[in-house]
Parts: C-alpha cells; sequence; structure tokens
C-alpha cells in the first residue's frame, strides 16, 4: 500500500499546484464503519487553509485519480481533503519540511537541561538523525529556587538547541495566539 500512497502523493502534488502558496502535507488511508476513506493534508504556511482550497484540492484530485491509467486506487472510497489541525503531530519527513518556521511543542524522552522533558519553539530544521529547534523554553517553567533567599532564578534562554531523534518522544504544532 506504500506503493500506491506514493502514486496518491505524487497525484496530489499535481494538483495542489493549481492552489496558491499550497502543498500537501500527508495522504493516508483510513477505515472506519467499515469505510474506506482516503486522507489529504494540506497547508498553507502564510495564510490558513480555507475550506473553498479543501473543495477545489478535492475536485482535482479526484479527477486525476478518475483519469489514472492503470487506476491508482482500486475499488471505493471517499476522498477527504483537510487542513493539518492546530496541534498536529509531525511524524513524517514531508510534515517536518512542511511546517519549517512554524512554533512546536517538543515532548523528549530524557529531561533536557533548562528545558525540561517539554518545550516549545521554532522548528528549523529535520534530517534524518536530528532535529534543530530554535528559541527553546520550558512549556512549563522550571521552578528553580535560590537556595538562600528563596527566590526563583530564570532559565538560561538558548538560541537553539539540536537533539538526535532518538530523544524525542514527540513533535507537534503548537500555535501561538496573540493578544488584542
Amino acid at each position: 500500500m506504500s506503493n500506491e500512497l506514493d502514486e496518491i502523493l505524487q497525484l496530489a502534488d499535481k494538483a495542489v499546484t493549481s492552489i496558491s502558496g499550497v502543498s500537501v502535507v500527508d495522504a493516508r488511508w483510513l477505515f472506519q464503519s467499515g469505510r474506506r476513506s482516503l486522507e489529504v493534508t494540506i497547508h498553507r504556511p502564510i495564510s490558513r487553509i480555507s475550506l473553498d482550497d479543501c473543495e477545489l484540492m478535492s475536485r482535482t484530485l479526484e479527477k486525476l485519480l478518475d483519469e489514472s491509467d492503470p487506476p491508482v486506487i482500486d475499488g471505493a472510497y471517499i476522498l477527504e481533503v483537510q487542513s493539518p489541525g492546530l496541534e498536529r503531530e509531525l511524524k513524517s519527513n514531508r510534515e517536518f519540511a512542511a511546517f519549517i518556521g512554524e512554533n512546536v511543542e517538543v515532548n523528549t524522552r530524557e529531561q533536557i537541561e533548562s528545558l525540561g522533558w517539554s518545550f516549545n519553539g521554532s522548528l528549523t530544521s529535520k534530517d534524518e538523525t536530528t532535529i534543530t529547534i530554535a528559541q527553546p523554553r520550558p512549556s512549563s517553567p522550571p521552578a528553580k529556587t535560590n537556595k538562600k533567599s528563596g527566590a526563583s532564578e530564570p532559565a538560561t534562554a538558548l538560541e537553539a538547541v539540536t537533539l538526535k531523534m532518538d530523544q524525542v518522544a514527540r513533535v507537534k504544532l503548537h500555535p501561538q495566539f496573540q493578544k488584542n
């Protein structure tokens, strides 16, 4: 089925060229209530994905899939096109590439000095073995107290942190909302 998904992703990449600034993040099969669904996720870094974007992508991709000879997909299925969601977990290299520059939350398998087990920052890069996060800050500020005065000491600010992927338990989008 991986080969099938690779072909679907190629067609999806072709279909998305008609939508300004949009890229394909993922395609996967879901089986719900005895129905097979093809879920395609699209993303636009500079603004939100609209319902119109999803509809246009769905129509364009559906046409490409229907016209493919030989058929890429055998049997009945439902095509669903969606935006990534606010707190999407990033798993594939394609997903990481699509969200470079976005704010993420990283959960680690081991405590990272001054950041703890979970921290936020901007996804700078990811390759097969490492991930780099700019401006990392603890998700929950660690409570370090000064033994003499009892006052909290500020955590040391880091410009960036690079971790081996085997240190990382999970990376997910972590939107920042601006206060008015």
